[in-house]
């Protein structure tokens, strides 16, 4: 990708683009920080692995998004869905877990608690400057 010569960045396309992928990778590499974090807090030992064949086409995707015959547009709808169905993966999951920890700890009758559950941002938030 080439950069454009222009003045005024934030109002260029391409620039907007780098400062995406930008954020996104710092992204990931935060998320990795706290299965590492995560894991030290709670004594759990991560053994490498080889990855499991749904992982390795995950990662033969990505391969093929990234590559040199691939366009940024590609790689750009690649991002956008994988943080879509991440959100709604997060989302399901919180959802069945709050359910499961209310049906389990509420007497019958009464009026449930909520669970305060951290959830991912919905992936809008992740483009707003484009």
């Amino acid at each position: 990708m080439r950069l454009p010569d222009t003045a005024i960045t934030m109002e260029n396309t391409t620039f907007r683009t780098f400062d995406l992928l930008i954020s996104t990778l710092n992204n990931v590499r935060r998320e990795m920080s706290f299965f590492d974090t995560t894991a030290g807090k709670y004594g759990l030992k991560i053994e490498p692995e080889l990855p499991k064949p749904a992982t390795k086409g995950y990662v033969d995707l990505l391969a093929s998004a990234s590559g040199s015959g691939a366009s940024l547009l590609e790689g750009l709808v690649l991002l956008w869905t994988t943080e879509h169905v991440s959100v709604g993966f997060y989302s399901f999951n919180t959802t069945a877990i709050t359910d499961a920890a209310q049906s389990a700890t509420e007497p019958h009758g009464t009026t449930p608690v909520p669970l305060q559950i951290q959830t991912r941002p919905h992936p809008t938030t992740l483009y707003q400057h484009i």
